[in-house]
């Protein structure tokens, strides 16, 4: 929201070349989508998975709804599943959990960083992307609807939940205001 004026293509856009957002996304997403009755969780308790399901739905929904707004005057925005990565980003789990995590299916599925880069390059400089956007993204390629028994591909049903996206556009406003 707030970078919005630079986004918008008086500045950063050209006909050759339009602006782009790239939203990082995950199959987190997977988990649930936006609890707009308990964004913060103070009703329900605080979950980390959910709380990254949620905040990784939100991804998807930014990407979305910026593609709604603004794509036609030049910003587009795509979301994207890097895959699993072995980050640093597990330092702040249960090490119990990180390994209960990482079956032996998932863990045939890890990327090394430069694979995992791959696909959020792709979307940010990739000749296929210009001009347009509102896709979740995933190995260098479109993602399908989640197939029950896969790991970690497909999005959810409601990543593409068009008033949920208007819903969480207005609610982020008001709360940034």
């Amino acid at each position: 929201m707030a970078l919005r004026p630079s986004l918008v293509p008086t500045t950063s856009s050209t006909p050759e070349f339009n602006s782009r957002v790239v939203s990082l996304a995950s199959s987190g997403h997977q988990t649930n989508g936006v609890l707009f009755d308990d964004l913060d969780f103070k009703k329900a308790g605080y979950n980390p998975w959910a709380a990254y399901g949620q905040s990784k739905t939100a991804n998807i929904y930014l990407a979305n709804e910026i593609e709604r707004r603004y794509g036609s005057k030049g910003l587009h925005a795509t979301s994207v599943m890097p895959g699993g990565i072995m980050t640093p980003l597990a330092r702040h789990m249960d090490p119990g959990n990180v390994e209960a995590m990482l079956t032996p299916e998932l863990k045939a599925k890890v990327k090394s960083l430069e694979q995992g880069a791959a696909t959020t390059v792709w979307a940010a400089i990739g000749k296929h992307w210009e001009g347009k956007g509102g896709k979740y993204l995933e190995d260098c390629g479109v993602s399908q609807p989640f197939q029950e028994g896969d790991v970690i591909k497909g999005y959810a049903p409601h990543a593409y939940e068009e008033e949920a996206s208007k819903k969480l556009w207005d609610v982020s406003l008001k709360l940034v205001a």
